[in-house]
Order: C-alpha cells, then sequence, then structure tokens
C-alpha cells in the first residue's frame, strides 16, 4: 500500500505485526535504451510511493541490461547498443549510471523519500565464451552500483533500523535476522564431501556466538 496507489513489488520481506520491513524491485531490459528516461521516472515513483507510506522500508532497486555490442549484429538499432566495439559503455547507459547514482544511498528515515537505499545495476553478456555472465568492467570498481555491494547496503540498513534500534521488549524478538548454528553440519566438512549435493557457499555465513 503506496501513499499515492497500491504497488506490486518482486521481492518482499514483511514482518508480522511490523508490516514490510525490506522490498527489492528487479528490472531487465534487453532493447530500446531510449527508454532510460522512462525507467528512471518510474523509478523515482516507485520509491517515492512505498516511502510515503512506509518510512523504515527499505528499498532496493536491482537493474539488469543486456550488454550488446556495437557491431555485433546488423539488426541492433543504435538506441539498442549498451557497449562499444571495444567494451566500453555508451554514453546512454553512463548517463543512465550517472543518474542512479544520485538515487541510492538513503540511510536515515529523516532522509529524503525519493531516494533507494541501495540501487545496482549490472551488464549482461549477450554473446562469447562468457555469455550470460555479467560485464565485470561496468560499472567502475569503485561506483556504488555494483552489484557485488547491493545486498550489503540492503542488509546494513536493514540491522539499523530493525535490529539495533528496535526496542528490546517490543519488536527486537520479531525483527533479528537468522543466524547459523556453529555446530551446523553444513561447516563440517567431512561431512560436506560425503554429500554431493551440498552446495558450495558463496557468502559469508552469519554464525551464532552461541552454540
Amino acid at each position: 500500500m503506496g501513499g499515492l496507489k497500491t504497488k506490486d513489488v518482486d521481492i518482499v520481506v514483511d514482518k508480522p505485526g511490523i508490516g514490510p520491513v525490506i522490498a527489492i524491485s528487479c528490472k531487465s531490459t534487453g532493447n530500446a535504451f531510449r527508454n532510460l528516461t522512462n525507467r528512471m521516472e518510474e523509478a523515482v515513483g516507485e520509491c517515492t510511493n512505498l516511502h510515503m507510506t512506509y518510512a523504515a522500508l527499505v528499498m532496493g532497486y536491482y537493474s539488469v541490461f543486456r550488454a550488446h555490442r556495437a557491431g555485433s549484429d546488423p539488426d541492433l538499432a543504435d538506441n539498442d547498443v549498451a557497449l562499444q566495439a571495444d567494451g566500453s559503455p555508451v554514453d546512454g547507459i553512463i548517463r543512465y549510471h550517472e543518474a542512479f547514482r544520485q538515487l541510492e544511498g538513503r540511510a536515515d528515515l529523516r532522509d529524503t523519500i525519493s531516494k533507494y537505499e541501495a540501487v545496482s545495476l549490472s551488464l549482461l553478456e549477450t554473446m562469447g565464451p562468457n555469455i550470460g555472465e555479467l560485464v565485470d568492467t561496468f560499472p567502475p570498481t569503485d561506483s556504488p552500483l555494483r552489484p557485488e555491494r547491493f545486498f550489503k547496503k540492503i542488509y546494513c540498513r536493514y540491522d539499523e533500523r530493525f535490529v539495533f534500534a528496535a526496542p528490546i521488549f517490543a519488536t527486537r524478538n520479531i525483527t533479528p535476522r537468522v543466524e547459523w548454528d556453529v555446530g551446523s553440519p553444513l561447516f563440517n566438512v567431512d561431512l560436506r564431501s560425503e554429500i554431493s549435493k551440498m552446495p558450495v557457499l558463496d557468502y559469508e555465513p552469519r554464525i551464532s556466538s552461541q552454540s
């Protein structure tokens, strides 16, 4: 329930008795990059609408573009190209990146409601041996929009608002994030080698200090 209209969001974490605490909007753009201005306006309206009702809501905007390269396909229009032949981003993608840098980083409830807590911009390879993988050269390594920074920001803002700042006797028993037991079989190397379906961890697990 937004301040101006109801809105369906792709991913929502809802806490009973509190309401939505995390919301992530996922957008993909395959071509027609000429419509990026409209996409930016939609993004501003989306987070403003929801923050009007839920000021503490941690909102993320995760966008993925197909990294069409100039000259790779004769049927591609100029507006469908994301990367130059040498791999550098076209002006439209750079402008989109700079615009979204201004739309992310909302850290405090008193900050403007027209900004997201975190924004990510990714380019997806569409050809060659790395097809389907993310382009590692863009955004730049110092960009706040790098995808590996996205969830770290989301979790940090959540912890600040709904865990550390939660009243002990009111909501702290509802809002803490789940922690792994240090004795979990997941961390047993011998057991993992025996179970072929045990997943390889691609994250740093949050382990409880209590056994």
